[in-house]
């Protein structure tokens, strides 16, 4: 997917978001040294994040979505087959941790890693 299709694909989830009125916010993610724009949405079961990643791996060509249990903090990824790869406790870190990571992301003003 090329940066552009990417953006086109992020412009059109975001308007597929809104007309559905699911709550997101915008964060950035970075993940093998590229950093991208991506959407912290507000989800209330693991089914629908299931639901959510197949839509999103299929129209819009999403390897995998992040889940963030925000009660416990455990991250995990979830792909588009259904499969759950869980990565750890989702912790703040500083910015050059975050850099050193192999993947972080800026959310709520603070750099955060799991593991």
């Amino acid at each position: 997917v090329t940066l552009s299709q990417n953006l086109r694909n992020m412009a059109n989830l975001t308007e597929t978001l809104t007309a559905h009125q699911y709550q997101f916010q915008t964060v950035l993610g970075r993940y093998a040294q590229t950093e991208e724009q991506s959407l912290a949405v507000a989800v209330h079961s693991l089914d629908i994040a299931k639901q959510m990643a197949r839509h999103v791996g299929a129209v819009y060509q999403q390897e995998c979505v992040g889940v963030l249990d925000v009660e416990q903090m455990d991250f995990a990824l979830v792909y588009p087959d259904g499969r759950v790869e869980p990565l750890g406790k989702f912790r703040p870190v500083t910015e050059s941790e975050a850099f050193r990571a192999d993947a972080s992301t800026y959310w709520h003003g603070q750099y955060w890693v799991a593991g």
